[in-house]
This record gives C-alpha cells, structure tokens and sequence, in this order.
C-alpha cells in the first residue's frame, strides 16, 4: 500500500497545487529577479547571461532556474502556470526524496509515507513549490545528495548509484544557489570524522570519477560566465554569497536563533509538541527510540544544526532558508510519532489532536462560510470545501486503527492550506498586473516600453509575465520623475503620481488596482451595512494607464 500510497500522494498535491500556479495572490517578490531574466533568455537567445531588465548582468544566483524558467516558457509561453510549474514538479519530487529518505533511514513504507504526508502539510514546502525562487530546489537537490551520503554511511553502500546522488545531487545544488549547494559534502566528510570508529571513514566517500565529473557539472557555468565577462560576471554573485551577509554587529546572531528555532517549531506543528510531549511523557519510549535509532539521529540532527550555524551567523534572516533540512526531519517525526502510538495512551492523545485540528478546522469553516456569503462567494465555497474536508477527517478520527493517524494530520493540513490560499487570499490580495497587460495590449500598433512612476517594483514584474514578455517596462519611485518623460507614449501611474500628469499631454483613464491590507473592521462593517462594494472602494489603490495624445 505505502508503494503506491507515495504516488497517490504526489498525485494529490499535484492535484491540489496545479489550478494554484496562476495565483498571483501567492506571489513572492523575489519571484520577478527569475522571471524577468528568464523572459530576456528566451528573447535574445543568450542562456549563458542572466540580465536584469536594465540590462545589468544577474550574477547573484546561478544558472539552474532560470534554465528551467526558459524551458517553461519555449513549452508553455510566457504566462504564470510556466513561471510556477518547475517548482510545482520540484515540491512532488521534494515529498518523494522525503519517502525514500525515510525508508534508508527507519526502514518502513508506513512510516516513510507519514514522513512524505507531513511534508505535505508542511507550510515552508507548500508556498516554496508555488512560487519561482530556487528555495524548492536547493531543498530537492540537497537532499538528493543527502540520500546517496546516507546510503554510503549508514547503510554501507558502495555502488555506483549512492556516489551519483551524493555528488550529482551536490553539483545541482551549486549550479542552484551556490556555496551552499557544497554543504551536503562538507557535513558528509565531517560526520564520518567525528564517527570515525563506528564505520564509514572519509576515504570511502571518495569515488574519483563520479567527483570529477560532478565537479565538471557544478563549475561549468561558473567557467563559461567568467570567461565571456571576466571578473564582472561574477561580482555579484561573490557579494551575495559571502560579501554582504556577515557585516554589521554580530547581536543578530541571537535573535536569529531564536526566529529559526521558533519558525521551526512552528514549521512543524503539531508535530514539535508531538516530539516534547513525548518527551515528558514517554521519556523511556522516546530514550529507547534514540538508542535504537542513534547513528540516524545524529545524522538528521547534525545535518539540522549545520544547516543552522550556516545561517544564524548571517545578517538576513528568512526561516525558509532551513527548509533543505526538512525531509530529513519529517522523516524522524514520523517514525518517533509510529514509535510513541504503540504506548497505551498516547494514540488517545494522537487522536485528540487530531480531533483538535478538525473542530478548529469546522468553526474556520463556518466563519468562511458565514462571510463569504456577505463579502465573496469564493470564501464561501472554501468554507464549504473545508467544511467537507473537515468532516470525513473527523469521521476518520473516530475509525480507530482504519487510517494511520501521521498520515491523516499531515494531509488534513495540506487540505486546509489549500483552502485558504486557492478560496481566501485572492480575495483580499489583488494584482494589477493582469488588467494592466490587457489594456496596454489593445493597443494599436507596435508597443512601446512602457514608464511606471510610482508602482511597485513586484507588479512591473508581474506585468511582464501577464503580458507574455511583450511588454517591457521601465519603473521609477515616486518623487522621481525621469527627464524627458513626456517622449513616452504610455505611462503606468498611481494616486500620487497621477496629478502630476493632469494637465498634460496625455489623456489618463483608471485601469486596474490593488487593495490596502483587510482588517476585522471592514468585515464587520460589510456584515453589519450590507454595502460590500463601498468598503472595498475605500480599500481600493488605483493604478492609472496615461496615453500619449498624438
């Protein structure tokens, strides 16, 4: 059952995920750096340079990406599902690393298909496969490489296959995002140091061909670059890896630990409070779980810690950083959870968190459906899908020994975080991109690039996805009015910028807008006068299109 059970489970989440790619509630800003270089790609023909619309070199990330991205768009076309679908099909592949990891690890299909579920569920994973940023495949390429050094270590593999994902899995990695992409090898080569004694040493990682030809494949680009641009090509992927990361007073270093052990927790609930319960409770079961278990262990924890020094030592702090440490920790929540259920007692508490989760999950619902039959129809209809969902959960909850609990919770979450971000959040988190693109493209002749004074710098980016890469945009902040402006033929404005133009040469029209962030108040209000197009007005910022009167 567990065999096929992964597959229907990457099944499911492409399922669920896919109608999401073309959200642009979903959107990340850092998701325009890859679009945008990408769309040039494709324009000009040059895969080797990644460019900034302003036709700086991108040198900050490697090549990886935006090779996908420009495969997405000759097989697809420029749009949002091309932008995303790389990254859709890296989570799937991310939930089946975590199954086998689980299974070289603890050796059981149930317990690694619980270890794939939570990941499913698990937040980080989820937004990462929907946005296009290297963070889901940094994730998946590591920890490909975590799979081959775990055959090696602690399974005592020497096979071809073991060294190809170790290094392959590596040399991804670095085309990926760089130094980190090396972090696999270097905790393999120190784990086995610090366990010398117990089995594998460093000399058994050593497999003089695979290496060589990895290496060929982690470096090539980086060559190719440096030869066509010289020390200028790489500049700024120098600044970004080492350069600028570690300035400034080093007291960050302590609210970084406390935001990436908290995001962790958080990351991972309930299965954090799974992990401390137990260990108040069932210290002896957990203590003996350990035992069993201590090589694994201290590969997953080591693997976690260094992924952690890596980053507490840094000035920017982002928690999705961690998430190459996840499949490995899913994989140890889970088989702990199995373990712990053969307690008497703790499938009671098991089940009640389960049951915790639906009756939260039933009055989120309600309240969904309440309001959404007084603000959007589509909160309503995530109110309603939610609502089923929460029901045959509930149904299952009360089925003792018919569902494995893991498996449960883990897709309960994921179901659920579904429904917020395909019913919920495009209600409330609105782009103007889409009706931008459109009215521009109605227009007659060849379109010209087109000047944004004043909006942000994400929807310029969104603007060229939505358009098909057929317009090109050049933006400016507000209070910074280029010269010589007035030779432009179409201007994008916004409230603020739009009364510098009123009195001019162009002839402006309202086209799109986005809305200022929902509070309790404005539902309430809505709920309470009935005049749900007046509140949403007030919300509304506009956006303008100025065109050129000939």
């Amino acid at each position: 059952m567990s065999r096929w059970g992964v597959w229907i489970l990457i099944a499911i989440y492409l399922i669920l995920l896919m109608p999401m790619t073309p959200l642009l509630s979903t959107y990340h800003d850092d998701e325009r750096y890859y679009t945008d270089a990408a769309i040039i790609m494709t324009q000009t023909g040059d895969y080797i340079t990644p460019y900034y619309p302003n036709g700086e070199i991108r040198s900050k990330k490697p090549i990886i990406i935006y090779w996908l991205l420009s495969a997405s768009y000759l097989l697809f076309g420029v749009n949002f599902f091309a932008s995303r679908l790389p990254f859709l099909l890296a989570g799937c592949l991310t939930l089946l690393i975590t199954y086998r990891l689980a299974m070289s690890l603890f050796r059981n299909e149930v317990e690694a298909l619980g270890a794939a579920a939570i990941m499913a569920g698990n937040i980080t994973l989820f937004t990462s496969s929907l946005r296009s940023t290297p963070d889901v495949l940094l994730c998946l390429f590591i920890n490909i490489s975590l799979y081959g050094f775990a055959a090696i270590i602690l399974e005592g593999k020497r096979g071809v296959l073991p060294y190809c994902y170790a290094y392959f899995g590596a040399a991804l990695a670095v085309e990926t995002k760089g130094l980190q992409g090396l972090a696999p090898i270097a905790f393999a080569a120190f784990f086995c140091f610090v366990r010398r004694g117990t089995g594998t040493r460093i000399r058994d990682l050593i497999h003089i061909r695979i290496m060589a030809v990895a290496a060929i494949v982690a470096l090539s680009w980086y060559a190719v670059i440096l030869i066509k641009h010289g020390e200028a090509g790489l500049a700024g992927f120098v600044t970004d890896q080492v350069g600028k990361r570690f300035s400034g007073s080093k007291l960050y270093i302590l609210e970084n630990i406390k935001n990436y052990f908290w995001g962790f927790a958080r990351h991972f609930f309930p299965w954090s409070l799974v992990f401390l319960v137990g260990l108040v409770w069932k210290r002896k079961k957990v203590f003996e779980f350990i035992k069993t278990h201590k090589e694994e262990i201290l590969f997953i924890t080591g693997w976690y810690l260094t992924l952690l020094v890596m980053f507490v030592s840094g000035n920017i702090n982002r928690t999705r950083y961690l998430l190459p440490a996840y499949p490995l920790m899913a994989a140890l929540f889970s088989s702990l959870a199995f373990h712990l259920l053969r307690e008497s007692g703790f499938g009671a508490f098991m089940r009640g968190i389960q049951q915790v989760f639906v009756i939260i999950g039933i009055a989120a619902a309600c309240l969904f459906i309440f309001t959404g039959a007084f603000v959007d129809m589509r909160i309503l209809a995530g109110g309603i899908w939610l609502l089923i969902i929460s029901a045959i959960m509930w149904f299952l909850s009360l089925k003792r020994n018919s569902f494995p609990i893991v498996l449960a919770i883990g897709l309960y979450l994921m179901f659920v975080i579904t429904a917020v971000d395909t019913f919920v959040r495009p209600v409330f988190r609105v782009s103007p991109a889409r009706q931008l693109a459109q009215r521009i493209l109605r227009v007659e002749g060849p379109i010209p690039t087109v000047v944004s004074i004043g909006m942000e710098d994400k929807y310029a980016g969104q603007l060229r996805v939505a358009a098909g890469g057929r317009i090109e945009v050049t933006s400016f902040p507000t209070g910074s009015i280029p010269p010589h402006v007035e030779e432009n033929r179409i201007l994008i404005l916004t409230e603020n910028t739009k009364e510098e133009f009123d009195n001019s040469d162009y002839r402006i029209e309202r086209c799109a807008y986005s809305f200022k962030p929902l509070k309790a108040s404005h539902i309430l209000e809505i709920i309470k006068g009935g005049n749900r197009d007046a509140v949403f007005e007030k919300l509304k910022r506009n956006y303008y299109l100025a065109f050129k009167v000939k």
